[in-house]
């Protein structure tokens, strides 16, 4: 009768499992209590082969470390062969202008690629080409390509010359004991003197043009009648300054020349030689670094030309790190 009335006393008492924090009532109830509850510990995990291969998937993971590898030993090659290169062209950009000879062989070039040199003749502003459009400092604009018609000069001009007046000289101081021989040798003062005449005209002929990308001009000054200057148009002989350089390499995004046009979008120097009957010599007018002199050059539409520099990149370190 006394345990009867506690367990009724108890069921009176007993606290309302609502009324229970939260935190009680989430352990209130737990799943290790109940009699079909089955522990890890006592069941351990089993591995099951189910008999399937690894497919092509390891295959590619086990590729990945292969090829970065493979990829950075490519980089650290082309590192060294970027920098030396670099090396050789900063050379070549501390030595003396290198006048241009009379004639230049076109497969001689890429051995004076980033040369200084120095070439004299007259602009051909009537055959001026636009090649752009071109970025320079955020504005828009074009490359101006003037071809530049020089004079034969040189050792193999003056040789020519010296050949004729040797002759003529010859034939007049020629002496002879007897007429016949005296007259012979005054014949050979003519055939001299024509030599000369020859070699002179042979001069003129061989007098070649090359092309000068006299540098950046803005899209206003596009129109050769707005821009302002003798130095914008410069008439009679000049003297370019530059550096020789290799042709510019095409990529498969740029559009296709029009220069029945006269649309260029890309300085093909042979495709513009062609059109120009000029030489195959692309030569890259240099000025140092000014910004007043430029934002005056700009404003009146003077080309401006190129900094006198190494301009390839060198991010083959980079790389490296990357792979």
């Amino acid at each position: 009768m006394f345990r009867s009335s506690f367990r009724s006393l108890s069921q009176h008492t007993r606290f309302p499992y609502s009324r229970l924090p939260r935190q009680q009532r989430q352990y209130a109830q737990n799943a290790a209590d109940s009699s079909n509850f089955s522990s890890v510990v006592d069941n351990p995990a089993r591995l099951v082969r189910t008999g399937k291969r690894h497919g092509y998937g390891i295959i590619i993971l086990a590729l990945i470390p292969i090829t970065a590898f493979a990829l950075g030993t490519w980089q650290v090659q082309r590192l060294g062969w970027k920098t030396t290169l670099i090396a050789r062209f900063e050379d070549r950009l501390v030595r003396d202008p290198l006048p241009l000879p009379p004639r230049i062989d076109p497969a001689a070039i890429p051995a004076f690629d980033y040369r200084r040199v120095v070439a004299r003749g007259r602009f051909r502003h009537d055959q001026e080409m636009l090649v752009g459009p071109r970025i320079h400092d955020g504005h828009d604009g074009f490359l101006v390509v003037t071809p530049l018609e020089r004079r034969a000069e040189g050792e193999d001009a003056v040789g020519l010359r010296g050949a004729g007046e040797a002759g003529g000289r010859e034939g007049r101081e020629g002496k002879g004991g007897k007429g016949g021989e005296g007259r012979g040798k005054g014949g050979k003062g003519g055939e001299g003197r024509g030599r000369g005449g020859e070699g002179e005209e042979r001069q003129k002929e061989e007098a070649e043009t090359i092309l000068v990308n006299r540098g950046w001009i803005s899209r206003e000054k596009k129109e050769q009648r707005v821009r302002k200057g003798e130095d914008a148009l410069p008439q009679g002989e000049v003297v370019v300054q530059g550096l020789l350089r290799e042709p510019w390499q095409r990529n498969v995004f740029t559009p296709t020349n029009r220069p029945e046009k006269g649309e260029f979008y890309f300085p093909d120097v042979e495709e513009m030689a062609g059109v120009t009957g000029a030489r195959p010599v692309w030569v890259e007018e240099t000025m140092q670094p000014d910004l007043l002199r430029a934002m005056d050059r700009e404003e009146r539409g003077v080309p401006i030309g190129r900094v006198p520099e190494v301009n390839l990149r060198n991010n083959h370190l980079q790389y490296i790190f990357t792979w």
